[in-house]
Parts: C-alpha cells; sequence; structure tokens
C-alpha cells in the first residue's frame, strides 16, 4: 500500500506509521490525512473516525479496508 502511495503522491510526501491508536491520535494533528490501512486492534475503524472527527473536524480521514475488515487484528497507518 505504502508504495502504491508513494509512487501516486508528490514526491515530497512524508508518510508516518503508527502501530497503536494512542499513536494515531498523538500524530493527528501533523497530518494532512489520516489514513487506516490495516484492520485495527482495540478499537473499530468507524469509532477512531468518528473520535479523530470530533477531535479534528478539518482532517480527512480514509479507510481503505473493507467494513468487514473491522473484526480482525493488526497496524494501522497514519
Amino acid at each position: 500500500m505504502r508504495r502504491e502511495l508513494t509512487d501516486a503522491l508528490a514526491p515530497d510526501t512524508a508518510f508516518a506509521e503508527a502501530g497503536n491508536i494512542w499513536e494515531v491520535l498523538q500524530q493527528a494533528p501533523q497530518c494532512g490525512v489520516v489514513m487506516l490501512a490495516a484492520p485495527l486492534t482495540d478499537v473499530s475503524a468507524r469509532t477512531l473516525t468518528e473520535l479523530l472527527g470530533r477531535r479534528h473536524p478539518w482532517l480527512p480521514i480514509v479507510v481503505l479496508d473493507p467494513p468487514d475488515a473491522e473484526a480482525q487484528t493488526g497496524p494501522m497507518s497514519v
């Protein structure tokens, strides 16, 4: 996924990855967009999206996994 994004986006695009929900919440204010690219642990993508939307209403959030993937676990990207 990251390789495809690197190829598609501007060369100066910076990426950061987070493995925990708290890291996403900490890094989000400095991001131009949050992409949830893997199933999440501890919280559903919908819940995290709603939380980020309340804290940072200007921040675009993209969920790249299908809705049925929310029950699985794994790392996430920011």
